[in-house]
């Protein structure tokens, strides 16, 4: 059994005309450039929501228009191929079922399914007709011509034909078999017991046996189809081939090829008559069909856990064609009609996710008693020889674990030696990181001794500029008060001077000689203070605007400019007092000499009032 690797299901869409008079206006279009089908919304759909329309529909048509109303949205879906409806089966044959008929002539197995709604054409498509034959009679034909043309290998072919109503297995070949059941064989899979297998030669007796199925197979009439499938039907190729010269004892390689052909999906509503035998197998079929969906979905999620095949007869018999050993395609065919909107639009999402469903087909081989025999001794001898070079070299696996066991140990003994290096750091390094929190709290402490020192002097120095404030206040008040006394002196002393000028004027004119009169002489200059105090304020501000790097010179260096302020304001108060006293005794000393001058003179002072 050699393996051929993961495949996604192929889809195909193929889109039947219109039944005319039965159905309106197309509503979905195709690109067979893209194979893309999508609507056709620009003008359809206004009409498609026109209930009013004096259309030639029926009422229930109508209500179908206004219930999927709001799903007349763009819709745009692409596969693998797109056919319209001129189109053939033939053409459809030749571009998607022929690949994997060749395939399973080469012990691949394969499945092709009808998909759709009733009326859509799938067993049209399946079976075709004398002139037009379909899907299933061209895979007989090509069958039996590949068959002819191999001279190498010979075949064997089987059929069978089975119908699924109402959830039971009937054999369409052999009309009195019905409700066959369905088991696990451990070397063929999934099987149905007592179906009949019919070994055919030509493609002749194919189609007979296919007719003779056709008319044992359920149909009925129905208000929407005059010829309705009501089951669904599974046709089964069995081939097995080997090469003539082994005569069945060499390599023998068997296939299934599964043509299905489902029941069309149906809406209760479409019945106009509500008859209960159509109404039960509609349900059948839509259920079937519902958990084939199921299938479908759950595969397309990439699960491979829990699918429910069991959950229908259908997707159990076909579980190896849906993620199992097998080449599938799924042809549906859909309406374009507007009044099928929906089911059309149900069957291309369901396309779509079928799509993405991946299989994993293989070749399917057994060996007969020769190449058994053969294959047997092939693998003896290869064993044999790979044994002998496992004991070749073994000695060189031996040298070869010795060596990478030393190194093993001299590097665990280096592994070892870096991890003892490496706990002495770690215990270095929280010594360190000891002495470095206990650094860390002692710089902190004398930060904060910092704080609280640059605190004190800072407030320290403020008190000094503000005591510095006041005595500067002061002297500008005693400076003021100088100047006021040294003002009133001046004019008291040019009023004398001017009394001792007109005493002297009267002097001379009495024939005396005039009084020398004293000249005022000031020897206090403030400016010089002044002077010397500007250069002790400035030495003050300059001083204290320079923090000494240690407090305790700063504290020192403070103090000392303190007493050097209080003795210079000292020794400026005592300089003015002893230059006002000094004022006020030249000022009684000047009163007194001009009394003496008077009196020198024998006058009465009162005789020169009228001269002041």
């Amino acid at each position: 059994m050699s393996n051929y690797g993961r495949e996604v299901i192929k889809v195909c869409i193929r889109i039947r005309p219109l039944l005319a008079p039965y159905e309106d206006e197309e509503i979905w279009g195709i690109d067979s450039r893209t194979s893309t089908i999508f609507t056709l919304t620009s003008c359809y759909a206004s009409k498609l929501l026109d209930i009013s329309s004096n259309s030639s529909g029926s009422i229930r048509e109508k209500e179908s228009r206004l219930r999927y109303a709001e799903t007349l949205g763009p819709q745009s879906f692409s596969f693998d191929y797109i056919y319209g409806p001129d189109s053939t089966s033939q053409q459809i044959y030749y571009e998607v079922s022929r690949p994997i008929i060749h395939r399973v002539l080469n012990g691949f197995n394969g499945t092709i399914f009808m998909y759709g709604q009733t009326t859509s054409g799938k067993t049209y498509t399946m079976l075709g007709t004398p002139d037009f034959p379909g899907i299933l009679p061209c895979s007989i034909r090509e069958i039996f011509q590949t068959i002819v043309k191999d001279t190498e290998n010979e075949y064997n072919v089987w059929i069978t034909y089975i119908e699924i109503y109402n959830e039971q297995i009937n054999d369409l070949l052999a009309p009195g078999k019905v409700n066959l059941k369905v088991k696990e064989d451990p070397k063929q899979g999934v099987v149905i017991q007592d179906v009949k297998q019919q070994q055919v030669w030509t493609f002749d007796q194919v189609i007979l046996l296919m007719n003779y199925g056709e008319e044992h197979r359920t149909y009925r009439e129905t208000s929407i189809h005059e010829h309705s499938s009501r089951s669904h039907t599974l046709f089964q190729v069995y081939i097995e081939s080997f090469p003539r010269a082994s005569k069945g004892r060499g390599r023998i390689r068997y296939s299934c090829l599964n043509l299905v052909d489902l029941a069309g999906s149906e809406r209760l509503n479409d019945f106009d008559t509500k008859n209960v035998t159509q109404i039960g197998e509609a349900g059948y079929i839509n259920k079937s069909l519902f958990i084939l969906a199921h299938v479908v979905n759950k595969l397309a999620e990439g699960k491979t856990k829990h699918i429910p095949y069991r959950d229908s007869k259908l997707t159990r018999i076909l579980s190896q064609a849906l993620g199992g050993n097998s080449l599938a395609s799924i042809i549906c065919t859909v309406s374009p009609a507007a009044m099928n909107f929906q089911q059309t639009l149900s069957t291309l999402r369901f396309a779509s996710r079928a799509k993405t469903v991946q299989n994993t087909p293989h070749i399917n081989e057994i060996l007969g008693e020769l190449a058994n025999s053969n294959e047997i001794k092939a693998q003896l001898t290869n064993l044999q020889q790979e044994l002998l070079e496992l004991n070749t070299s073994k000695i060189g696996y031996e040298t070869r674990c010795k060596f990478l066991e030393n190194q093993l140990d001299k590097i665990q003994k280096e592994m070892h030696a870096k991890e003892e290096q490496f706990e002495r750091m770690l215990e270095g390094n929280n010594k360190e990181r000891e002495m470095v929190g206990k650094l860390q709290m002692v710089i902190e402490k004398q930060e904060i001794d910092m704080e609280k020192e640059r605190v004190m002097v800072n407030s320290q120095y403020q008190k000094i500029m503000e005591k510095y404030q006041e005595e500067r206040r002061m002297r500008v008040e005693l400076e003021k008060e100088l100047d006021s006394h040294k003002e009133i002196l001046g004019r008291t002393i040019k009023s004398e001077q001017q009394t001792l000028s007109r005493l002297n004027m009267l002097i001379v004119k009495s024939g005396g000689s005039p009084v020398d009169i004293p000249s005022p002489n000031f020897s206090y200059h403030p400016n010089a203070d002044m002077n010397f105090i500007n250069s002790l304020v400035f030495h003050i501000e300059t001083d204290v605007s320079i923090p000494p790097n240690n407090i305790n010179e700063w504290k020192e260096v403070s103090s000392r400019l303190v007493d050097d302020y209080r003795v210079s304001l000292e020794r400026l108060q005592e300089q003015y007092f002893n230059k006002v006293q000094t004022l006020a005794e030249r000022l009684i000393d000047d009163q007194r000499r001009i009394h003496e001058i008077l009196n020198s003179h024998r006058g009465d002072p009162k005789n020169f009032e009228g001269m002041f």
